[in-house]
């Protein structure tokens, strides 16, 4: 915006910024990021000079809702096969728990308890520093304790001593085929969850760490079968 602007932020006018924003060939979402940080940073040099806050023209932009795009059975049943215990154990965490790059990151033995059970209860580290609890299931659990079988990180890197977000998924892609990532392990997750689990969106909401509910409905493929719902309106 500085670059295009040619003024001192304080003498930025609503016309300016119309134009900047107007002259952008931009996707909607990246848009409306953009116009975000346009009005935060003058509301704060408002705030801050007593200046006039031009940021108002800029409108929060309406998103297309990007459908579900969950990893399929097979091509995850492929990375397992030929990828190395590491980068296996990373899918198998992505897939089963839902888990994000940053949050399996950040995995440290302290983060798991052992329950009266076979299973764990891991203290997930998420977005905003808001936490969340999952169930860990036994095999899952004997995984990750030969990973690291000794109190620290569970994937140890060079990162404050782990692996870093984007590394992680790097490994990740590297072994899923064609374009698959780990994000789209965390919507697989979602979608099996939701549908083996009676279709309680909030539950999936809790366990995927979403502010939002209308975050959550993105992750999830419903397995309704359509064709079967179709024939019922036969008149």
């Amino acid at each position: 915006m500085a670059r295009k602007i040619d003024r001192a932020p304080h003498e930025v006018t609503e016309k300016d910024l119309t134009k900047w924003s107007g002259t952008q060939e931009w996707a909607p979402e990246t848009r409306n990021a953009n116009h975000a940080s346009a009005r935060l940073f003058f509301r704060w040099l408002s705030t801050t000079t007593g200046s006039p806050d031009p940021a108002g023209c800029l409108d929060s932009i309406r998103r297309p809702v990007p459908p579900p795009h969950p990893a399929p059975e097979e091509a995850i049943e492929t990375a397992l096969a030929t990828a190395e215990p590491r980068t296996r154990l990373i899918l198998l965490i992505a897939a089963r728990l839902g888990l994000r790059a940053s949050e399996i990151a950040q995995l440290h033995t302290r983060d798991f308890e052992q329950t009266g059970s076979s299973w764990a209860s891991l203290t997930i580290h998420g977005k905003g520093g808001r936490q969340r609890l999952l169930p860990v299931p036994p095999e899952l659990m004997a995984a990750i304790k030969r990973q690291q079988p000794d109190d620290g990180w569970i994937f140890i890197g060079n990162d404050s001593g782990h692996l870093s977000a984007r590394w992680i998924g790097k490994l990740a892609a590297r072994a899923l085929p064609g374009s698959w990532t780990l994000h789209t392990l965390r919507h697989r997750f979602a979608t099996v969850a939701y549908n083996a689990g009676g279709r309680d969106l909030l539950a999936v909401q809790k366990a995927l760490g979403h502010e939002s509910i209308t975050t959550t409905q993105r992750y999830t493929q419903t397995a309704l079968n359509l064709e079967a719902l179709v024939s019922k309106t036969t008149l």
